[in-house]
């Protein structure tokens, strides 16, 4: 499986969601907009049985692409799986990545991502807005998935983390991580507070590799290094100041 994700960007003048959020919106214990799906798609984030002309067999470090349609499969319910063509575009596009040339497989940033997306639509799917929850706001989390199908984040991967994945286990913190692997971009459209699955710790799903993958909040505080809210178009969350943030995402990412 490939990685993929750069470092987070810092910007200064992104819209924070604290800005925008009702005091008085409580999100449920519970939330999943997995909506049945189980057929994710690997989105060249790594082997697939059939990759595109020029593509590596072993697959792309295309997560901050493979996460945003992620997403897309969330906001239309399972309806819609970008096609592999689609990411290998828009890798090319918004990442840099050169078909044939491995040296241009450098991954991508999530901001630049973001705002490219806002920009130009991927494929016809329209980024309306985003914001920034607070760093281990764990209420921001909530509502962002519970409101808005999902949030968008970024995490620095720990060995420990892929051999947790292979083996079909939580991502949870152990005592020997064996080092960070890399950083990655993936989609969470559910959060479970006290997951019986899970001894009773509050769990985050993500989307990753083509199949959803639980981990802890105390994985969750320890490697996620970025998370990004985002507003699909046929979406409107309750406990949120909508009409404001749409005015004011064209002053940052127009």
């Amino acid at each position: 499986m490939k990685l993929g994700k750069r470092r987070a960007v810092f910007d200064p003048n992104a819209l924070k969601m604290r800005d925008y959020v009702s005091a008085t919106y409580t999100p449920p214990p519970y939330a999943s907009n997995t909506y049945g799906i189980t057929s994710w798609g690997m989105m060249l984030n790594g082997p697939e049985a059939s990759m595109p002309k020029g593509v590596p067999a072993d697959g792309l470090g295309d997560c901050t692409i493979a996460a945003c349609a992620h997403a897309i499969q969330v906001w239309s319910k399972g309806a819609i799986t970008p096609p592999d063509a689609l990411i290998l575009e828009k890798y090319e596009q918004w990442c840099g990545y050169v078909l044939g040339n491995a040296n241009t497989d450098n991954g991508g940033e999530e901001t630049t991502v973001l705002h490219d997306w806002f920009d130009q639509t991927f494929g016809g799917h329209v980024l309306r807005a985003y914001v920034t929850p607070q760093p281990q706001n764990f209420g921001h989390i909530m509502h962002s998935i519970a409101e808005f199908g999902g949030v968008y984040i970024g995490l620095q991967v720990p060995n420990s983390a892929i051999t947790q994945n292979e083996n079909g286990q939580i991502w949870d913190v152990v005592a020997d991580d064996g080092g960070i692997a890399g950083g990655h971009a993936v989609y969470c459209p559910a959060y479970h507070f006290k997951d019986p699955t899970a001894k009773d710790a509050t769990t985050i799903t993500a989307i990753t590799w083509g199949m959803q993958q639980k981990m802890t909040v105390a994985f969750w505080d320890k490697y996620c290094d970025e998370s990004h809210t985002l507003l699909g178009a046929a979406w409107n969350p309750a406990g949120f100041n909508l009409s404001e943030l749409e005015a004011d995402i064209t002053t940052v990412a127009g």
